[in-house]
């Protein structure tokens, strides 16, 4: 057979005694939960069982209660015990990541950002500036929205007005002398001198020292409030009615629990006691270790080449942040003081096809540890493409020496993708676009009215069952390359998918093992 036509690559990591990591994995299959009824879960919270409270678990809640997981999956998402799942744990959730300090506000939920607490100045939610003004820690809930994105103003869902895009002062809604409208999701904004009533479920946005030219503040310190309501959130609940009812280093603000404004009380661990640690804030608080994880894109995601993608990710922790991306091309940036300076999101996009790997780490300075995360994407070219994938083992699967590892690399394809809509339909190999905004593979009917000028590309996979007759797949996996313990494994789809698509390997030393999958597509000479 004619080989070395297309080729796809991917790497894969193997770590810990014997680590290994697939790069084609649902990252929630880490964390699936042990068989238990909602009152055997220890910890209130801890959705995954992990002994830790954070960000994933309130992912599996939101997702638990939008029907994508159930409850016999994460029966600990079930927080009130009322045997299901649904806004109100997610209410819960996001109350006990709020009061730990732990709860980072996702990308599609900011609704802007200010540049401090208080006294502050106001701008568009992609800026770097450090508060964020999030819809989910205001409502206590993720918004959902599809198509459009949530800051498209509509003429109802108006909050303020804003002097530039950025370091700028603010003005109630209603007035017309400055030209940037901030608008998001749903929400129906007023702004008035009293308290936000929170029995018509209204919350505070934010307060205003003026009517305009007006700085802002995350509380009700300035004299006008602006007050909104979500149609799609579940009622609010009142967390306080008095700073008592907070938690050490919170107050009550509009029936809100609220951080206090940082006090300066540090500036090293030393001045600190009962083990706690001087964190980036110059506050003495109980040590929490880095995290971080990719909100987007989100694992295999489609892009075309050279399309302009949006690596976004959440991170925190005690300290400080460096963090590092890895765009599995051999391009990287890092970035730092990611909690205290910029968001350290960034752009990418990418000069050849295939299923690359992004890696982005977080390291605490001035302390020794370090979070990772991991995701995905597939890069489509016009022509044939060949992506290597990878499904088992697990990303950050322990395995102890001298035990068989399950690799499955079964969900390897290859993809054929033009211009021409009519010409991908006419195979009956089912059609996708690919560009303009289409990126989970959805199956397409007809075609659009449109040209697409190279900026989408209809695309169709090849039909596995006629491997052997029409075309063949040569994987070539290289372990520990680079190493005295390299070692290869070679054979086709046809001819050896016992061996080199589906098979166990056993690994007879400790430590980190990194794999190679190159697969070559070739057709009968």
């Amino acid at each position: 057979m004619k080989v070395k036509v297309i080729t796809g690559v991917m790497l894969i990591f193997l770590f810990a005694s014997i680590s290994v990591a697939a790069f084609s994995w649902n990252p929630f299959d880490w964390f699936r939960s042990p068989r238990l009824s909602p009152e055997e879960c220890d910890l209130v919270g801890d959705v995954n069982q992990d002994e830790v409270i954070n960000q994933t678990d309130l992912d599996l809640v939101v997702y638990t209660s939008l029907g994508r997981y159930t409850l016999s999956d994460y029966p600990c998402a079930d927080l009130n015990y009322d045997e299901k799942v649904d806004a109100v744990d997610v209410q819960l959730l996001i109350n006990i990541l709020l009061r730990q300090g732990s709860f980072e506000c996702p990308a599609n939920q900011t609704i802007m950002k200010l540049s401090s607490a208080r006294n502050a100045h106001g701008a568009h939610m992609d800026t770097n500036y450090p508060v964020n003004i999030c819809y989910a820690e205001i409502f206590k809930s993720i918004y959902e929205f599809e198509g459009n994105n949530p800051w498209n103003c509509t003429g109802t869902n108006s909050i303020l007005k804003l002097e530039s895009g950025k370091n700028a002062h603010a003005e109630i809604s209603s007035l017309n002398n400055y030209p940037v409208e901030i608008c998001y999701g749903d929400l129906l904004c007023r702004s008035t001198t009293d308290a936000c009533n929170m029995s018509d479920n209204e919350a505070l946005i934010v307060s205003l020292s003026n009517n305009t030219n007006a700085h802002l503040a995350k509380d009700s310190s300035y004299l006008i409030n602006v007050c909104c309501k979500s149609p799609s959130a579940p009622p609010l609940q009142p967390e306080c009615t008095e700073d008592e009812d907070c938690e050490t280093g919170f107050i009550c603000d509009n029936g809100r629990c609220i951080p206090r404004e940082p006090t300066g009380e540090c500036t090293h661990d030393a001045n600190c006691t009962n083990g706690q640690v001087c964190n980036f804030r110059n506050e003495c608080e109980n040590y929490r270790a880095p995290f971080i994880r990719i909100n987007s894109p989100r694992f295999r995601e489609r892009f075309l080449v050279g399309e302009l993608i949006s690596f976004n990710q959440t991170s925190g922790g005690s300290r400080d942040l460096t963090i590092n991306w890895s765009f599995g091309d051999s391009n990287k940036i890092g970035f730092t003081n990611c909690q205290t300076g910029t968001n350290c999101n960034t752009l990418h996009n990418y000069t050849s096809s295939g299923a690359k790997i992004i890696s982005v780490t977080a390291r605490e300075q001035g302390g020794a540890r370090i979070a990772s995360n991991f995701t995905q994407v597939l890069i489509y070219r016009e022509g044939i493409n060949v992506f290597a994938l990878i499904d088992r083992p697990r990303m950050g699967e322990s395995i102890a020496p001298n035990t068989p590892v399950y690799f499955n690399a079964n969900s390897t394809f290859v993809g054929n993708c033009t211009s021409d809509c009519g010409a991908c339909l006419a195979t009956g190999l089912g059609c996708y676009a690919v560009g303009k905004g289409n990126k989970d593979g959805t199956l397409i009917q007809n075609c659009p009215d449109i040209t697409s000028n190279g900026d989408v590309l209809y695309c169709f996979e090849f039909n596995k069952s006629r491997i052997g007759e029409d075309y063949d797949l040569l994987f070539n996996w290289t372990f520990n390359a680079g190493t005295h313990i390299r070692e290869n494994l070679v054979g086709t789809w046809s001819e050896n998918y016992s061996q080199v698509v589906e098979f166990n390997r056993t690994f007879l030393w400790k430590g980190n093992v990194t794999a190679n999958l190159k697969v070559t597509y070739g057709v009968p000479a």
